[in-house]
């Protein structure tokens, strides 16, 4: 059996070149009923620019080494970004939705090319905004639901955010573009932000199968995080347990983690992932 600790990175967009249209994967376990466990890492952050999907790297190594070796697969994910408020990189020019189509596209990749079936999702920050975008979409394009979803950080109303982070305002319109007017929704008016907001109606009424289904969302947030407040898992929180049956669903979990970035290496959120990680393989007799 290979090096549980050793990864390789492969493009999962080809034809395309881009340095992001990459991933780092773990395949110790080349068999159809492995439980893959998949990191998605933020876009920028306020003070901390220069995230990639390597950030995830010593997570996922330790719930490689940590777990049941005959479980377990992984794979960190990286994505094209939007040009950052005041210093842009090179190659830093898309939009929403082209991070969605980036995250949806790397998932179909595994799952024609490893065979991938159970998965777990894990969003850091805008990482788990992707995370519940991809739950949102209705239909994901590997025709399946991850078996759990876990926020870290998450970032879940854009509108709440700007209100109160206005400095983020730039980060969100660079991203999602200048919401300059309300659109018609139904019988009432919808802010554009709403429609990619996981914790807004637009995004979260797709959460009624995955949900059904009694799959896992966790959301997870320190109260020592200097970049954003449990406001934000809060509402998410909110929405979920009014417009759904949660009991046996749903868990948020706040508490005193590190801050924004270093809460993913704090060794009290990897017990948490840990112990998700090892109801949802025991439910798929993966784990015992």
């Amino acid at each position: 059996m290979a090096n549980t600790c050793q990864h390789q990175t492969v493009p999962y967009n080809s034809p395309s070149v881009h340095p992001f249209h990459t991933l780092d994967v773990w395949y110790p376990n080349p068999t159809d009923e492995a439980l893959w466990v998949m990191y998605v890492r933020p876009t920028h952050l306020p003070l901390h620019p220069t995230q990639t999907k390597t950030q995830g790297h010593l997570l996922l190594t330790h719930l490689l080494t940590c777990l049941p070796t005959s479980a377990l697969n992984a794979a960190s994910i990286d994505y094209r970004l939007s040009p950052h408020p005041t210093r842009a990189a090179i190659g830093e020019t898309v939009t929403h939705p082209a991070h969605l189509e980036d995250v949806q596209t790397a998932l179909k990749f595994l799952n024609d090319t490893y065979k991938m079936r159970n998965y777990i999702l894990i969003g850091h920050s805008a990482g788990a905004t992707l995370c519940f975008q991809i739950l949102g979409s209705g239909t994901p394009c590997t025709k399946l639901f991850p078996k759990a979803v876990i926020g870290l950080a998450g970032i879940y109303d854009l509108r709440d955010l700007v209100e109160e982070y206005p400095d983020y305002r730039g980060f969100v319109e660079g991203a999602f573009g200048v919401a300059s007017k309300e659109v018609e929704v139904y019988s009432g008016k919808l802010h554009p932000w709403d429609y990619v907001s996981p914790a807004k109606d637009p995004v979260c009424k797709s959460y009624k199968r995955f949900i059904e289904d009694k799959h896992k969302i966790v959301l997870v947030q320190s109260t020592m995080d200097e970049l954003l407040s449990v406001k934000q898992t809060g509402l998410m929180g909110r929405l979920l347990v009014e417009r759904f049956a949660t009991e046996g669903v749903l868990e948020t979990v706040i508490g005193y983690f590190d801050r924004h970035v270093e809460m993913l290496t704090d060794s009290k959120v990897w017990e948490v992932i840990e112990r998700v990680i090892g109801e949802v393989g025991e439910a798929l007799n993966v784990i015992r």
